[in-house]
């Protein structure tokens, strides 16, 4: 009999070389595709990931959305003035230098006749000649007239970044009347512009305050 014996194996053992086998030959292929993966990022002008793409579209869109509401904002600006206009017709009214016709102005109690006599340069600006008729029966006193000034604008044409350029331009007075609206009559007052350039007289808008009135006994 010869003396050389086979030792059997375990099939247990020969499962676990077998797994062993195919784990290491599974590492070895996924280290052999590691450099090409990481060259393959670090290459230049390679394309970026799709999230990144992603986020670069979404951050231009919400830059877009924000122009739009700033667009937005102001026209609901500009039309919150033209229905205030609208709506308190007479607290304030645009004089023209070229139309001596009288309007209508009302100041905190009362009605009165505004009319534009005369607007002729004085020093760096302009001198307006008003009258201000006062149709009742009441003397006011402490009048505050409010005026504003500038050039004109055209509001059938709105442009967000000119309508806002021109309201930044627009100049503004108030002053305090020393001598009494009297009743019944038409009363002469003086307002210099100074400084204004003749181009901005294109735009004049003429508000006014009655805080004290006198009323007559019979």
């Amino acid at each position: 009999k010869s003396a050389i014996q086979f030792a059997r194996v375990n099939p247990s053992r020969r499962f676990q070389l077998k797994r062993i086998a195919v784990l290491t030959g599974f590492l070895l292929f996924t280290l052999s595709m590691f450099p090409q993966s990481a060259a393959h990022k670090s290459a230049p002008g390679a394309s970026e990931p799709k999230s990144d793409q992603a986020a670069d579209a979404m951050t231009a869109r919400i830059v877009a959305l924000e122009k739009q509401i700033a667009t937005l904002q102001s026209s609901n600006s500009f039309l919150s003035y033209l229905v205030t206009q609208k709506r308190n017709k007479y607290d304030s009214i645009q004089l023209d230098p070229s139309d001596h016709n009288f309007q209508q102005l009302d100041g905190s109690v009362s009605t009165f006749l505004v009319i534009l006599e005369d607007a002729s340069p004085y020093l760096n600006g302009y001198r307006m000649k008003l009258s201000i008729g006062n149709p009742s029966n009441a003397t006011f006193s402490n009048v505050s007239l409010k005026i504003r000034w500038g050039n004109a604008y055209d509001f059938k044409s709105y442009d967000k970044d000119k309508y806002e350029k021109w309201q930044n331009s627009i100049k503004e007075k108030e002053i305090t009347l020393t001598d009494d609206l009297k009743p019944g009559a038409w009363n002469t007052v003086t307002v210099d512009l100074v400084p204004c350039a003749a181009s901005e007289t294109g735009f004049l808008e003429l508000s006014m305050k009655t805080p004290s009135v006198v009323l007559h006994k019979n």
